[in-house]
């Protein structure tokens, strides 16, 4: 089974504020992964490490058995950041110009996009259930539409693995469900693996494969019944969950 992301003895801190300390996961190829945790607890900041975008204070971290800060292969990962939504919802832009914009290594700079470019654009954006929108602009579209088309742009270069940041905060519960089924038939259908970072354990675990919990600067992969005592608790116990930044 192929790793696609190692992780080793990671630290990191921001200045002198410890975040994380000894962190070691891997995911494989085919893996549904939930990492959960609360807010502050460090979740953004690993996927940050991860793309590269953050640098470990110790450790080791590989993705597709790389550095991240040397690896140059990024047409392999998709990314539907934090926040995504509020970035694009006032881009006086269409679905198909959103999602074609993810090609502009293929097309090249300042060139126009060929048939074929149109083509997998349509193909992508019909994939995600949203083809019959291409020409629609972002603004107009439901919160739920919208990060479709986001997730439509992620999945334009065919990627082995989709790395989703809280991809559905702020959308309904109907909304929710569906996008949850559409993932895990992409996990399914086109094996690619996924590693999402969510709040909502309670809508993702019937999906998931494998569940990390990154809380007090250490991660730890619970089992299926870990999970279930997680759900338990917090039925028990519910908390507000805030919409602020994780760090």
């Amino acid at each position: 089974m192929e790793k696609i992301i190692e992780v080793k003895d990671v630290d990191f801190a921001y200045n002198d504020n410890l975040i994380f300390k000894g962190i070691n996961f891997t995911i494989n190829s085919g893996d549904f992964v939930a990492l959960i945790g609360s807010n502050g607890a460090g979740k953004s900041t690993l996927i940050k490490l991860l793309l590269g975008e953050l640098t470990a204070k110790r450790g080791s971290i590989e993705i597709f058995g790389k550095n991240p800060k040397d690896y140059d292969r990024w047409h392999r990962v998709g990314y539907v950041p934090q926040h995504g939504i509020q970035t694009i919802n006032n881009f006086p832009a269409s679905a198909e110009e959103i999602v074609q914009a993810n090609l502009f290594n293929k097309i090249g700079l300042l060139r126009f996009p060929k048939k074929v470019h149109r083509q997998k654009t349509q193909e992508t954006l019909d994939l995600v259930g949203m083809g019959g929108h291409s020409k629609d602009l972002i603004g107009n579209l439901s919160g739920g539409q919208q990060q479709r088309v986001l997730l439509a742009r992620a999945l334009v270069n065919d990627p082995e693995v989709l790395i989703l940041d809280e991809p559905t905060v702020g959308v309904d519960d109907a909304t929710v469900k569906s996008f949850y089924r559409l993932i895990k038939d992409l996990n399914n259908s086109l094996g690619i693996t996924i590693l999402i970072v969510t709040h909502d354990i309670a809508r993702a675990h019937e999906h998931i494969t494998r569940a990390f919990c990154l809380e007090k600067g250490t991660l730890v992969e619970l089992t299926k019944e870990e999970v279930k005592m997680e759900l338990k608790h917090k039925h028990h116990h519910p908390t507000i969950e805030t919409k602020g930044d994780d760090r």
